[in-house]
């Protein structure tokens, strides 16, 4: 037995969705793949609840709930897609939004591979002697706490802006590197 399909009316919205996003960032190559990684968890998410939905066995005052929930993320999405459409169109602040979510994107790729998977030293057969890797200092401790507080505060101001506009800016997400 397969799984439940999606509804093809989440289907089209998410394929609306994905040329809505490269549009608002001019087709340009990395800039909608930085864009699409970044909403693509909240597209999970409601893929998830979706398929609650359709389980037969699911309470009353539970469908009643997600039910809620489905509606006010389908408002989101739509404020979302007008805020993409509008960044195609003008040049104005949505686009520059856009663009710099983005570079927001792109720049937490590049740290979380800095600090989660930075080469350390490796052991030389020929060296004569061990000498193990030196000590982090305590400045380098400091700017690493510093680093994720940083995150930690931009997010909560993104949160609080789409609480505002009732829209949604995407979810970074911490990606584990597969061996």
């Amino acid at each position: 037995m397969g799984a439940a399909k999606l509804p093809s009316s989440f289907t089209s919205l998410y394929r609306l969705f994905l040329r809505t996003s490269s549009t608002a960032v001019l087709h340009h190559r990395a800039a909608t793949r930085h864009v699409r990684i970044l909403w693509k968890p909240t597209f999970r998410e409601a893929a998830v609840v979706i398929h609650k939905l359709q389980s037969p066995t699911l309470g009353i005052s539970e469908k009643e709930q997600l039910e809620r929930w489905r509606c006010l993320w389908e408002l989101r999405m739509d404020r979302t897609l007008s805020l993409l459409i509008t960044s195609a169109q003008s040049r104005g602040l949505a686009h520059r939004l856009t663009r710099n979510l983005s570079f927001l994107h792109h720049g937490f790729q590049k740290y979380q591979v800095h600090t989660r998977y930075s080469i350390t030293r490796y052991w030389d057969p020929h060296q004569q002697e061990y000498k193990p890797a030196r000590q982090a200092r305590s400045y380098q401790i400091e700017a690493k706490k510093f680093d994720g507080q940083s995150w930690g505060a931009l997010e909560e101001t993104a949160r609080m802006a789409e609480g505002k506009s009732s829209l949604t800016l995407g979810r970074m997400q911490f990606r584990l590197r597969r061996a």
